[in-house]
């Protein structure tokens, strides 16, 4: 059974694109609540193209809830900046301190959500490849020991006996220090 990666293939896609949704609701949301309408043309449509891309490419590995909250707090004033020059209305490109606050607030929780999620479908992805044994490959040494063709191992059941057995519980015996002579 194959273990999906979330930084490969369609799991990597759907991770970016849920990210650039996150980016892209603040601003939409916070403009259809001023009376702005969404318009779905010009530069509001160019940056949700601009803003899909680049947050599918920043899937190729775990983000930190830094990298979240930077790429959810930057996208909001090109987006809203998009959104007045694609609209009609009469919406000011200037923020007030309330809309300042509002868009720091949501960029605060989506990033929370966001980076908790984000945890969690690693730590799935890691246990299911732990659990599936597909985390690290066994390394067991098949050399043959005698330089003949006739040592070759040919099943599991020719395997060599491990020499070393290594306790994972072994640690060195604990005492105080000793004093340096007189």
């Amino acid at each position: 059974m194959a273990v999906v990666s979330p930084n490969r293939g369609i799991a990597r896609v759907w991770r970016g694109l849920m990210l650039a949704a996150a980016s892209l609701a603040v601003p939409t949301v916070a403009h259809v609540a001023a009376n702005g309408g969404v318009p779905l043309r010009g530069p509001f449509l160019f940056g949700v193209a601009l803003l899909s891309v680049a947050c599918v490419a920043l899937a190729d590995r775990q983000r930190t809830p830094a990298a979240i909250a930077g790429v959810i707090g930057l996208s909001q004033p090109l987006l809203h900046g998009g959104l007045v020059l694609s609209s009609h209305g009469t919406t000011s490109i200037f923020p007030t301190p309330r809309m300042i606050f509002a868009h720091a607030l949501a960029t605060l929780v989506l990033t929370v959500l966001l980076a908790g999620g984000e945890a969690v479908l690693w730590s799935m992805a890691t246990l299911a490849r732990t659990v599936l044994g597909t985390a690290a490959p066994a390394q067991v040494d098949c050399r043959p020991e005698a330089d003949s063709a006739a040592a070759i191992l040919r099943s599991p059941v020719d395997l060599p006996h491990p020499r070393h057995l290594l306790l994972a519980a072994d640690s060195p015996r604990r005492a105080p220090p000793v004093v340096a002579g007189p």
